[in-house]
């Protein structure tokens, strides 16, 4: 019933899955409007957003210009740091797949079990439909 639910608000677009089992709210704004931004010979500046017309000074087109630029370096550090969070949740699935292999292979045999690759019946001599050796018993040749 939850992955049903979560499929939905997917289909949806109001949750984005990042990766297995990991999902983030999607960001929802309205439409992008239109702008512009002119510059006068007299050396006012004039930007447009849809509708709304500011004009401005060169001086306070400089001092937006440095407000934007720490907007800019914002949305960087933002996507950098979400950039690093899925690479450090892949790595760390990596990660635990890897430790269950090693423990798997690091994991005590029982010694009296490796006599039964040294039967007569695993003792390769005829082939097998999946085309292994296998002594069922009978004498080898030689």
């Amino acid at each position: 019933m939850i992955d049903d639910h979560i499929g939905t608000l997917v289909d949806r677009g109001d949750i984005l899955r990042v990766q297995r089992g990991v999902y983030v709210p999607a960001v929802q704004h309205p439409p992008a409007r239109a702008m512009s931004k002119t510059l006068l010979p007299d050396g006012w500046v004039k930007i447009e957003i849809g509708d709304m017309v500011l004009t401005l000074t060169s001086r306070e087109d400089r001092m937006l210009a440095t407000l934007q630029a720490g907007a800019a370096a914002q949305a960087i550090a933002i996507e950098t740091g979400r950039n690093a969070a899925l690479l450090a949740a892949e790595l760390a699935e990596e990660i635990k797949r890897l430790r269950r292999r090693v423990a798997a292979l690091e994991a005590p045999t029982d010694p009296s079990q490796a006599q039964l690759f040294d039967t007569p019946f695993c003792r390769a001599s005829k082939p097998a439909a999946n085309g292994a050796h296998f002594d069922r018993g009978e004498a080898q040749p030689g």
